[in-house]
């Protein structure tokens, strides 16, 4: 779709037409998108350096996790969400309001895991009603962002904790979940967690917190929204702790990785080459598709060219 020509056509077919007058096709394009994804797993799975350690015992080790809806073509979608599109389609409704999409999107889990030295913050300080500390806010390091819209959440979550356990194998920084506290995701969470000699901290994004507060429509949802979800709300704690209390980082992926690139107005995405756009964009996000392509064109030359290469003698002797 539209959607999926946009990127490559700033990567491939701009390229193309420049550098040789030559062109290429749309579908071309998205074929090329998926084959050339198709190392993505392997690359990731080396066996890789551990991120230089934390400075101090102090430093906090973050997850953050959110998702993103993308509209995709009826194939594309889950099964449960194709079948209310089919009934939906039997029945007679009134026309869709710009921008609505329903039982047309299959959700992309968008995870980031960093590392972040800890900032002295007050609730005064962050309402603006006294000076911000002195002291520049510290930035993630070590950021690694990925998102997948095949896989479902809980496996997504749990290649996350996985990163962190690689990270931090000796438990000696804090881990922390940020979350705007989608049930599901919570969950998963839960239960990815359990399997980890860890317990993290899980904070609300205050931002999602405010809006509940600021709306008021209806009073009773607000309330019953902070009472479900006070546990993850004692910023009062958080602040104390010096930890992050904003989903920032994560938001900020949903949007350049899925809104800006695949929420195009009128594309409908297929699940392959959905997927194929994510990993190949992440890669760049990243900083790592120059390696990746290194690595993916060896990978390709070993499969076509499995056996050891041919003495040179021999090429003679024939």
């Amino acid at each position: 779709m539209d959607g999926e020509k946009s990127l490559w056509n700033r990567l491939f077919a701009d390229q193309l037409e420049g550098s040789g007058g030559g062109q290429m096709a749309k579908r071309q394009a998205e074929e090329v998108a998926v084959h050339l994804s198709q190392d993505f797993d392997t690359f990731y799975g080396q066996a890789r350096a551990r991120p230089q350690m934390a400075r101090d015992k102090g430093t906090l080790l973050v997850i953050s996790a959110d998702g993103k809806g993308i509209v995709m073509h009826p194939k594309g979608l889950c099964a449960a969400t194709r079948r209310a599109m089919e009934r939906e389609e039997h029945k007679q409704h009134t026309r869709l309001r710009p921008g609505e999409k329903k039982n047309r999107k299959r959700m992309a889990t968008v995870v980031s895991v960093y590392e972040v030295d800890p900032y002295p913050r007050t609730a005064k300080s962050i309402l603006g009603l006294e000076q911000p500390p002195e002291r520049k806010r510290p930035r993630p390091e070590n950021k690694r962002t990925w998102a997948w819209v095949e896989a479902d959440q809980g496996t997504v979550i749990e290649q996350a904790c996985a990163e962190a356990a690689r990270r931090d194998p000796d438990q000696q920084m804090r881990w922390v979940v940020l979350t705007d506290g989608q049930p599901d995701l919570l969950r998963q969470v839960s239960a990815v967690a359990k399997h980890y000699p860890v317990d993290p901290v899980v904070v609300q994004d205050s931002v999602h917190v405010l809006e509940y507060l600021s709306e008021r429509k209806p009073v009773d949802k607000a309330a019953d929204y902070i009472d479900n979800n006070q546990e993850r709300l004692q910023y009062d704690q958080a602040l104390a702790y010096r930890l992050p209390i904003a989903t920032g980082v994560i938001e900020g992926a949903c949007r350049y990785l899925v809104k800006d690139r695949m929420d195009i107005t009128g594309a409908r995405w297929g699940l392959e080459r959905a997927e194929a756009i994510f990993k190949l964009r992440l890669l760049k996000v990243s900083g790592n598709l120059a390696a990746y392509l290194t690595f993916h064109f060896e990978q390709k030359h070993k499969r076509h060219y499995p056996g050891p290469p041919i003495p040179l003698a021999e090429c003679e002797a024939t």
